[in-house]
């Protein structure tokens, strides 16, 4: 049913409508120009207003069908751009029987508000100018959209799916049969095709090409492998960067320096410095810096090139106590041994009665969780052996009881961890169970601790791989897979015993060898250890860097050398050093930045994109102190 106003009212009323229907037929332009004004109905002005009365939301039997059949040609494992995707209907359909996962792009804003209140992704786009990055689907898919576009729209908009579309990755489409809706029977289309020229069309961006027949036989389902055209390194690169483009250039009063970053990263300016000394005591009177903007005596979680200082994050703040104590160790300067008394002061008053600490920002309503009262609990360990107080030893013994009460039979925490998910990064979780075992020799704690690592050394592939450490169903960040190795190697330590150290080595050695090859790490590994996805099509991962969890792989293979003594692990260490501090923000004249370590690297890739975490700056400064004793 095609939406009619009023000069379709009125000219439908005043021309006869067998001269209208001669003219349809014989003059289609003219037609359509007497009657709509124009010879395009596809605007988003009309589309917005077909969703808006909701007449095109029904999903009638014979488009149930097709779209059944072109769901049936997709692999259970792609991931799919639905151009076109209207409120979310096919896509409804990919999650609820076929579990596939998928992002649609439509030109509508009010197409796409009916699709997310569906709880699925898309944007606003135009199927010729989609702002996403190359090769960042399995699968791109077309349905009753080509027929709707030009002769010289449809060849852009096959341009930009060929360009979505990985490497032997899979492109559908549909297109009326010959002669069948053809734009004077639906003047919503723009052209009809012959058999011939379908063919012709496909050869150019499809091989391995298959045609079939809908059941109802209106439509051909044309599906075939993604004829790739690589671009050049620098054109690719620029698109990249001017993705994010829109973002930077937000006006508020953090712009010039977003702007900086994103030129900086994207013309891979590095900092030059390799003085070690200056980059740890920058580092650490940044963090100085991110205590003291929140005046609570906790660290803010990050300083945000949108937002500024984020709230005090106990968490982070928690395990940030054993940096400070390390670097008062290492300089003597008081001061970090005052802020790490002054953290733990803050932890003591918010902590809940019953000795568990909430997920998130101070601020937020979460409930507690296991993970983040543990790594609270590992700094509140560190203090207690230069204070002695007494409302610390009371911390960690609530605390270390409250995680094992949450333990299930098996061994794991699954009911107050994130999204409520068993993680197999909580061997750190382990870990500072047995660094409260040491002070407080209650045999549960080292009990609860080797349960739950023997149950993650299960996870374990062959290759060295972990399963269970992503947030949700996504590929996990390289910062959790260091979480879980770390935690495996600190665990041996204390416990002594090699199986969990040589567990870990296994996932080092491949990262290892990973970044002396490459030279760097990516952001994100899937199962085979190849640059994995957050299932965002804006962010492929293989484009970033998680600096966070560079800083993290780099005390592992520290801590591995020292147990070793093989110079790979040494080696590899000062490298990644080296290349954190070439990321690292030098610029005296802002403290907010100054000596801060991005989440990522270009700074608008996936993790903690426009952001300095404070948790990367403790991981850099507890790597560079790391460093400073293998040097000795």
């Amino acid at each position: 049913m095609k939406i009619r106003g009023k000069k379709e009212l009125f000219t439908s009323r005043l021309i006869p409508w067998r001269i209208l229907n001669w003219l349809n037929y014989h003059f289609h332009p003219l037609y359509m120009i007497l009657l709509y004004g124009h010879t395009n109905l596809n605007t988003v002005k009309y589309w917005d207003k077909r969703w808006l009365t909701g007449d095109y939301g029904d999903i009638e039997p014979e488009r149930m069908s097709l779209f059944i059949k072109v769901a049936s040609k997709i692999p259970h494992d792609s991931f799919v751009l639905d151009v076109g995707c209207g409120d979310g209907s096919f896509m409804e359909l990919l999650r609820s029987s076929y579990k596939i996962k998928s992002f649609g792009i439509d030109f509508s804003p009010f197409a796409i508000q009916a699709l997310e209140k569906k709880g699925l992704k898309g944007k606003v786009a135009s199927a010729t100018r989609i702002a996403l990055n190359d090769n960042s689907f399995d699968v791109v898919t077309a349905i009753e959209i080509l027929e709707h576009l030009s002769k010289n729209t449809c060849n852009k908009a096959m341009k930009e799916m060929s360009r979505l579309c990985r490497d032997n990755g899979m492109i559908i489409f549909t297109l009326p049969r010959s002669r069948s809706l053809i734009p004077q029977i639906e003047n919503e289309h723009m052209r009809s095709y012959t058999d011939l020229e379908i063919r012709t069309f496909i050869k150019e961006y499809l091989v391995e090409t298959n045609i079939e027949a809908s059941e109802d036989g209106f439509y051909y389902i044309v599906y075939g492998r993604n004829k790739k055209v690589i671009p050049k390194p620098m054109i690719f690169r620029l698109k990249q960067c001017m993705g994010f483009c829109e973002l930077a250039l937000k006006v508020d009063s953090f712009t010039l320096i977003r702007v900086k970053e994103t030129l900086k990263d994207f013309l891979r300016f590095e900092n030059k410095n390799k003085e070690i000394n200056l980059a740890l005591d920058s580092t650490m009177a940044w963090l100085s810096v991110a205590q003291d903007a929140t005046d609570s005596g906790g660290i803010a979680e990050a300083f945000s090139l949108f937002d500024g200082w984020k709230m005090p994050y106990p968490e982070v703040s928690g395990y940030i106590i054993s940096t400070f104590l390390d670097y008062y160790k290492l300089k003597g300067d008081k001061e970090y041994l005052n802020r790490a008394e002054r953290i733990a002061d803050w932890e003591v008053s918010i902590v809940n009665s019953d000795g568990s600490i909430k997920g998130g920002q101070v601020d937020t309503k979460r409930g507690p969780i296991v993970f983040n009262t543990a790594q609270v609990l590992l700094g509140m360990c560190d203090i207690y052996k230069h204070f002695q107080k007494s409302q610390y030893h009371s911390f960690i013994k609530k605390a270390s009881d409250w995680i094992v009460s949450k333990q299930e039979e098996s061994g794991d925490w699954v009911k107050y961890e994130f999204n409520n998910i068993s993680h197999t990064y909580n061997t750190r979780t382990c870990w500072a169970l047995l660094k409260a075992y040491e002070l407080l020799k209650d045999e549960k704690l080292k009990n609860a601790a080797i349960k739950a690592l023997d149950l993650y050394l299960l996870r374990r592939t062959e290759n060295g791989w972990y399963s269970g450490n992503s947030f949700k169903d996504e590929d996990p960040f390289l910062h959790t897979i260091a979480y879980a190795t770390s935690g495996f190697v600190e665990c041996g330590i204390i416990l002594n015993e090699a199986k969990y150290i040589d567990s870990a080595r296994k996932s080092a050695v491949v990262l290892l060898d990973l970044f002396m090859k490459d030279g760097y790490l990516s952001g994100q590994y899937n199962e085979n250890w190849q640059p994995g996805n957050i299932k965002d099509p804006y962010y492929p991962a293989f484009k970033y860097r998680c600096l966070t969890g560079e800083a993290q792989m780099s005390i592992i293979w520290s801590e591995l050398y020292n147990i070793t003594k093989e110079e790979k692990y040494k080696i590899a260490a000062y490298k990644i050093n080296e290349k954190l501090m070439q990321t690292q923000i030098y610029n005296p004249k802002d403290k907010r930045i100054h000596g801060a370590i991005k989440g990522s690297m270009p700074i608008y890739g996936v993790y903690m994109r426009y952001s300095f975490p404070s948790w990367g700056a403790k991981f850099f400064a507890d790597a560079l102190i790391l460093e400073g004793e293998l040097l000795k």
